[in-house]
């Protein structure tokens, strides 16, 4: 018997070492954060109706027709009415969008401002919220103009146009308040009357974001969960309210104005999609670029319109190719240069000589024919090591290298860089790239080199051959230049002294060092991460401490049966 019972403990251990084998590859891949494109339930139609998703209410609903209105800058759209009146709302029916991930809101909105004394602030667009017997309550909504205090610390919290979010515990009790908007300090007072204007309101996990007329215009962390709201669909009072306040102490709050293509998602768009939806819509819309870091020259001040602002829109002079000689002479008397092109070309050895001996700075702005930045090149003087290296600018975006899909997999999300330069800089030099049609804002990425040497490649500056799979495994071929990047509306920006191919992903690779030997980031530290790695090395290894304590006490346990077996019998 005591035979049978060791083979059932030897039987038992490998079973354990088995079932250890088999989940290690499974914790050791990544699980992916992106996911589907986000799907659109459609409120209000571009001729200003409503869809079946939705219903009209309140005292002026029979006003509530299309409008065709044409505004200042010369853009006219259809929109649905909602009359000065403060008693007419939509109220969405259809809530199959809703799911615990987050969600976004578009809409075409012209708003004829307060016009009266009934016309208080903190007018609603949309208000989706509820508010339980007993005073819980949880709200998502949007106002065009706002003035309030901080309920919590009283400092000022809003001056202008706003994404706000509250959640309270109880009728006494304030969970968290939180706004999306800029500060009174930036002198945004509310969003421009009588003008047609896009917004977009995104909610990913902890971060909500606003966007106006196709670009980033505020985004924060926060603390009111959207899943609280979307787990009490059947409170009390619940309700997705486009037009009026949930509050019945808020009534005076209607929206006046008109509202075109508004739109619910089951997810949070991303800043190329939401830029999409403004330059595809053929509006002739204004747009401040100054809170999205404008490029400016010093020998202009003109804009350079694009027709795709998922992509900053430069307003420095453009010339087909750039011009060595002037970058030279300028680098040597300007404390900063910065020149665009639509071509790239090969940087010279006698502008980076000219650059270290000033110790001025360079910005090289690669954008598209329609003057959108592409990518950046900056170099600064005090960083020029080798002024005798040249620099082929070329980068190709979201480009092909079969080593490297063979390498990564499509697990993480690769991203890849064809740089025409491989191989030694001049010295350090930041890079920033556009990788808005990949990667949502706020998502952490990191950023690797493919290791060509001995694979056919000229690491002189000229282009490289093929590099042969077979020849190096993932830990050889790829070294980790960057761990802590953030993608800032639609770009990512990173520091390093060598290029070549590279390729971004969403976490760290598995079975490559993930220690950073070159460079680190230079992402402004304001934004905050929203989607965690998935590196789980530790769970790898507290996995196999337990089988490994598990195969020493079932050994252990098998040579005590086998020697009681063999004791001979009193």
């Amino acid at each position: 018997m005591k035979t049978q019972a060791s083979k059932f403990v030897a039987f038992f251990l490998a079973l354990i070492v088995a079932l250890a084998l088999v989940a290690t590859p499974l914790l050791a891949s990544p699980a992916p954060t992106q996911t589907k494109a986000a799907t659109a339930y459609q409120i209000i139609t571009a001729e200003g109706t409503v869809t079946s998703n939705a219903e009209t209410g309140g005292i002026l609903a029979s006003q509530m027709t299309p409008v065709s209105q044409a505004d200042a800058n010369g853009t006219t759209m259809t929109g649905m009415n909602f009359p000065a009146g403060n008693s007419d709302f939509l109220e969405i029916t259809n809530t199959s969008w809703m799911n615990s991930s987050g969600f976004s809101f578009t809409a075409w909105l012209y708003w004829r401002g307060e016009e009266g004394a009934s016309q208080l602030h903190w007018q609603r667009v949309f208000d989706f919220g509820y508010e339980s017997p007993t005073g819980a309550a949880s709200c998502f909504y949007f106002t065009p103009l706002g003035m309030k205090d901080n309920e919590i610390t009283g400092a000022a919290a809003i001056d202008g146009l706003g994404f706000c979010m509250y959640e309270n515990a109880s009728a006494s009790t304030t969970t968290a308040d939180d706004y999306v908007c800029l500060p009174p300090s930036q002198g945004t007072n509310a969003m421009a009357g009588g003008t047609w204007v896009h917004v977009a309101c995104t909610v990913s996990g902890s971060t909500a974001s606003v966007y106006i007329n196709g670009q980033l215009y505020a985004t924060s962390n926060i603390d009111t969960q959207w899943s609280n709201l979307v787990a009490n669909q059947g409170a009390s009072n619940f309700k997705l309210y486009i037009g009026r306040s949930n509050k019945a102490s808020d009534s005076a709050m209607g929206y006046n104005g008109l509202m075109s293509d508004v739109n619910v998602y089951d997810g949070a768009l991303t800043a190329g999609e939401i830029s999409d939806m403004v330059q595809g819509s053929g509006a002739n819309i204004s747009i401040d670029n100054n809170n999205n870091n404008n490029i400016i020259d010093d020998n202009t001040s003109s804009p350079v319109d694009g027709n795709n602002s998922q992509t900053q829109t430069v307003t420095v002079e453009v010339d087909p190719e750039f011009n060595l000689g002037a970058i030279e002479s300028s680098v040597a008397s300007e404390a900063e240069t910065e020149v665009a092109a639509t071509t790239p070309t090969t940087l010279t050895s006698s502008v980076f000589t000219a650059l270290q001996e000033s110790g001025n700075s360079l910005h090289l702005d690669v954008v598209s024919s329609s003057s959108e930045l592409l990518y950046q090149w900056t170099f600064n003087g005090a960083d020029i090591t080798d002024p005798s290296r040249e620099v082929n600018l070329e980068i190709v975006t979201n480009g092909t290298n079969d080593a490297i899909s063979a390498l990564v997999g499509d697990d993480y999300y690769p991203y890849i860089l064809n740089f025409s330069n491989h191989g030694d800089l001049p010295g350090k030099a930041t890079i920033q790239v556009y990788v808005g049609d990949m990667y949502a804002d706020g998502q952490p990425l990191y950023l690797y080199l493919y290791n060509d040497e001995g694979d056919g490649s000229d690491t002189t500056g000229s282009e490289s051959s093929e590099p042969e799979v077979h020849q190096k495994d993932a830990g050889e071929a790829l070294e980790l230049i960057s761990s802590d990047l953030t993608v800032e509306a639609g770009y990512v920006t990173f520091e390093t002294e060598r290029t070549g191919d590279m390729v971004l992903t969403i976490s760290p690779l598995a079975g490559v060092s993930n220690a950073v030997t070159t460079t680190t980031s230079t992402v402004s530290e304001t934004v905050t991460e929203v989607v965690e790695s998935h590196d789980n090395g530790i769970a790898i290894m507290i996995l196999w401490i337990v089988v490994a304590a598990l195969v020493v006490l079932g050994v252990g346990a098998i040579v005590i049966l086998q020697v009681v077996s063999k004791k001979p019998k009193a």
